[in-house]
């Protein structure tokens, strides 16, 4: 791994991969990317795609092909310890687990591979623009305390949870 210092570091960096995942990116896609034209083969190649079947209008079986077992048997391991970080990845796991823990970890692995894709191709020439999806997304309104407690007393609906600021109690007198 000598050769490699430089790309585990970056890998690093994705919550939930530690030095052994990152050996096995390394070793199963190589140092760079130029094998694969987009993130997508390379998700099908490992065998982390999303899988959506539908005939007829009728929703099918949305499995995944089985790939490259010991890099998917890495990122699939890698993926809950991603998920108990303060991270987009552990976001978006918490989004998707109503539909099951299952398919709740494999989209975690595909977005961690979609991250090393991009932390590891000749064409992304800043990190800053992916570094983004290694913290934790800044909350939405829609995550706001919701609740008459939320409210302060007195004020109609569509007013903020802290009431109104000093200058916008200026404006509306």
């Amino acid at each position: 791994m000598a050769p490699f210092t430089a790309e585990r570091g970056r890998l690093d960096s994705i919550p939930g991969v530690a030095h052994r995942p990152a050996e096995v990116l390394i070793a199963e896609l190589g140092g760079d990317m130029t094998q694969f034209p987009s993130a997508g083969p390379a998700a099908s190649w490992v065998g982390l795609c999303p899988g959506n079947h539908e005939r007829a209008g009728k929703p099918k079986s949305g499995r995944t092909r089985k790939g490259n077992r010991w890099l998917r048997a890495a990122l699939t391991e890698a993926a809950p310890a991603a998920t108990r970080t303060d991270s987009a990845l552990a976001a978006h796991y918490r989004r998707l687990m109503p539909r099951g823990p299952k398919q709740a970890v494999v989209a975690v692995a595909h977005s961690m591979l979609v991250i090393a894709y991009h932390l590891l191709s000749p064409q992304t020439t800043r990190i800053g623009s992916w570094g983004g999806l290694l913290r934790r997304p800044p909350r939405r309104a829609d995550d706001a305390p919701r609740g008459p407690a939320a409210r302060a007393p007195g004020l109609p609906r569509d007013a903020p949870a802290g009431g109104l600021s000093a200058s916008d109690r200026r404006t509306a007198a």
